[in-house]
């Protein structure tokens, strides 16, 4: 047996409340950790939005970036020699 640390405690008793009164009877916390790793596992994609702090790309996203680059693709824009720049990295991190 191994000791996990839960960090949000309050929402593991309120779920373990609505277990009870839904089932009848107390569900032991191990089985519900052992059934939460199973639906951590069968949606694998939304584990890790939720574990990541950075944005990542679904399909959704990608369909609203297509969809802005159609709208800006016949935007102008200037070349690089005559835009102006902010700082003067910009520059060279717009030129690559």
């Amino acid at each position: 047996m191994s000791i996990v640390k839960i960090t949000n405690k309050q929402k593991l008793e309120e779920l373990i409340a609505k277990l009870t009164l839904r089932l009848g009877k107390k569900p032991k916390q191990q089985d519900i950790l052992d059934i939460c790793v199973n639906i951590g596992y069968e949606h694998f994609d939304e584990l890790i939005m939720n574990l990541t702090d950075t944005p990542t790309l679904d399909d959704e996203k990608i369909k609203k970036i297509k969809s802005m680059r159609k709208k800006l693709k016949n935007v102008k824009f200037l070349p690089i020699e005559k835009a102006k720049f902010a700082g003067s990295d910009d520059k060279e991190i717009y030129s690559i």
